[in-house]
């Protein structure tokens, strides 16, 4: 109760939305939804009842306040030749990578300081630099080899990279003193390597139409995940002014290997053999099957869902309609539940549920170069779920519900 109004200012009752709450069947409990545009309405209108964290506003302007610059220089050869009912295409590419990130990460919290500004801008400090590069080679050779007309077999080997991603790459300490951990960047950080090995059979049939079976080994080596990094030691010298002594530090590592074996099975076909109306009508349909060995760096062998954001099972199926100036399509894709973020704790073990969303897509073509289209995306409104532990879905680390968009306009080309 604020005794200067009469009015209890922390009533937040008045900012929920009527009739609108998360449920238990979510493993959040019934917590009510804040309408953030009357929140926002109120502070414009009633000013004083509202106070700024101003230390909140200057740490984010510090900690958001970052530039990453990554320079890719390279220069490939390549050549190819037939043999007869052979076709061989082959070479080599060369990258050099340089990497620079700045920003600012804060030190250590230092509440004695009353004076917001000059608290966060003491925490943070002077800005940072990291450095990194590396310099890799990726040969390649692709064979195609045609047995018919029909029947085609492919096979290849190539070389992949997997960079880090840009936020691993800017100074970053997140002190979290509830858990008693550090988290922070790792300037060292490596990319991922894959070596490929695909096989693969091609049918095609009239009027047009294919069928495919292909199977496939990628050996994959320093996989970059969360990872313990030591204890914080005591002492004045500890890298954090004496503070957070025995705090985890958990940061980006490169190590361990995998091998990931995969059936792949596909179809599509044109139904030109239907009744006139129908004979637009084209079905597709593919499936795609993993199973994965590996380990982070340690002895113990993971398989299957226990290596990250690798999909153990994933299918898309679909119709193409095309009729005149009219062309349309519905996709269906499924991606089957999958580890998404290791961690070296099982506690912190992130899991991406399954998932299945239906698109739908129309295209009217009003002359030449220029047509109409709309886009309907997650028709039915699937949401993304995720959990965290070992196999325990009650324990819902997030879940995110975008609900279907519509995207329409006029496209032209010339």
């Amino acid at each position: 109760m604020n005794p200067a109004t009469g009015v209890n200012d922390d009533d937040l009752t008045r900012f929920m939305i009527p009739g609108l709450r998360r449920t238990a069947a979510y493993g959040l409990g019934d917590i009510p939804f804040a309408h953030t545009a009357s929140v926002g309405a109120d502070v414009e209108k009633n000013p004083a009842q509202w106070r700024e964290d101003i230390y909140f506003r200057e740490s984010e302007r510090l900690s958001g306040n970052r530039k990453v610059r990554e320079e890719v220089s390279a220069l490939y050869l390549m050549g190819n030749g037939r043999f007869g009912q052979l076709s061989l295409l082959g070479g080599a590419r060369v990258e050099r990578t340089e990497v620079t990130g700045e920003g600012w990460a804060r030190r250590f919290a230092l509440t004695s300081i009353t004076d917001p500004v000059l608290r966060a801008a003491t925490e943070y400090g002077d800005i940072r630099r990291i450095k990194g590069d590396y310099t890799d080679v990726f040969p390649g050779l692709h064979a195609t080899y045609r047995f018919t007309n029909r029947l085609l077999g492919r096979a290849s080997w190539s070389t992949s990279i997997g960079r880090p991603a840009f936020s691993n790459l800017v100074p970053r300490e997140d002190v979290n003193v509830t858990n008693q951990t550090i988290t922070i960047n790792n300037p060292s950080l490596s990319p991922q390597y894959g070596d490929n090995f695909d096989l693969s059979l091609e049918y095609y049939f009239e009027p047009v139409g294919l069928v495919s079976i292909g199977g496939f080994q990628k050996d994959l080596a320093d996989f970059i995940f969360m990872d313990e990094g030591g204890v914080v030691g005591s002492g004045p010298s500890n890298g954090y002014e004496g503070q957070y002594e025995g705090y985890t530090i958990l940061m980006q590592s490169n190590g361990g290997s995998a091998r990931i074996r995969g059936l792949e099975l596909a179809y599509q076909q044109e139904l030109t053999f239907l009744p006139e109306i129908l004979s637009g009508l084209g079905v597709f349909a593919n499936y795609t099957r993993l199973s994965t060995e590996g380990n982070y760096g340690g002895s113990t062998e993971r398989s299957s869902n226990q290596v990250a954001r690798f999909v153990p099972e994933s299918a898309n199926a679909g119709l193409s309609y095309k009729r005149g100036r009219f062309n349309g399509r519905i996709l269906v894709n499924h991606v089957g539940e999958h580890l998404f973020t290791y961690s070296a704790d099982p506690s912190r073990l992130r899991y991406k549920m399954d998932r299945t969303v239906t698109n739908l897509s129309l295209n009217y073509r009003l002359r030449r170069g220029i047509s109409l289209y709309c886009d309907f995306n997650n028709l039915f409104q699937e949401p993304q779920r995720y959990y965290i532990g070992l196999g325990k879905k009650d324990r819902l680390q997030s879940f995110v519900n975008n609900g279907p968009t519509i995207n329409f306009g006029v496209s032209g080309n010339f």
